[in-house]
Parts: C-alpha cells; structure tokens; sequence
C-alpha cells in the first residue's frame, strides 16, 4: 500500500534547515521580552558560580525593558567575561545600565593593560546581538583599561 502524495514524508536529510542555522542573521527562535537589570541578576549568579572572584556592580533600581534572545545576551557577555577572567581571574569588572535617546547601554569595563591582546577575540557575540537587534557596539582598550558599550534599542514600548 503506498500513501497518498499528500503524506509522503521528506527524508531526515532533506528536510528544509531553518533560515539561521544557514545563514546565522538571528537567533532561531523569537526575541522574549527582558527586564534587563533582572536578566542580568540572573546571569550575575551565574558568573559568580564560574568565577567566585568576581564583582559586579549592578543598579539596585530601573527596569529597562528589552525585546531580546537571553541566550544571545547571555552568550555576548559570557565571551567578554571570559575573555578578561581567563588573564585576571580576580580583576574587578564594572557592569552598568543606563537609558537614553530610545536606547538601552549596557557598559562593562575592567583594567588590564593586555586588553588589546583578548578583547577583540571576544567581541563577536557581542557584534552579533547589536547586529540583530539594530544596535550599536563600541569599545576601546588604552592605557591599563578597556571598555565595551552595546547599545541595543529599548522595547518599542519605552521608546
């Protein structure tokens, strides 16, 4: 007995890939709406766990909201995390918020005078959030110090 044309099913490999496991333009699945400060308390604990040294210093008030992947968010500052702890497993980090022009900023800077060395090896993720999300990313890296700025546009309901 064979199946109607209708039924037929399509062999495993060559079932059609999703648009950004090809292409890589976005994440896969939808933005969720984030309170940042509270998404980034959440990613705190989970730094804190893999780098018992470190401090972060997040607002204690000011709920930005932000339609946003957490796992692309997470996945940007992981990289620079990582990219600093790996030399200074200790270093004091300073991670701060703030709001302006329709615009979430998201600053994280540290010092380390080898900044220049690590810090753009770990930029990519970050690269490609701000790129998903029609934002903006800029850093430096002179002296003893470095900074990152991602700017990423608040949720069309703050606006």
């Amino acid at each position: 007995m064979s199946l109607p044309a209708f039924a037929t099913p399509i062999p495993v490999l060559q079932q059609p890939l999703p648009p950004a496991a090809l292409l890589r333009s976005e994440p896969y699945d939808d933005p969720q709406y984030l309170v940042l400060a509270v998404e980034l308390a959440r990613l705190a604990t989970h730094w804190r766990a893999r780098w018992p040294g470190l401090r972060l210093s997040l607002p204690q008030s000011g709920t930005w909201p932000l339609e946003s992947w957490p796992d692309a968010l997470g996945e940007a500052l992981d990289a620079l995390l990582e990219g600093a702890l790996a030399r200074h497993p200790h270093a004091a980090l300073e991670l701060s918020l703030s709001s302006a022009r329709g615009e979430l900023r998201l600053d994280l800077q540290g010092d380390d005078p080898q900044a220049r060395a690590w810090l753009p090896e770990a930029l990519p993720p970050a690269r490609r959030l701000a790129a998903w999300q029609g934002g903006h990313l800029l850093w430096r890296a002179r002296d003893a110090g470095w900074k990152v700025r991602l700017e990423l546009p608040l949720s069309p309901a703050r606006r």
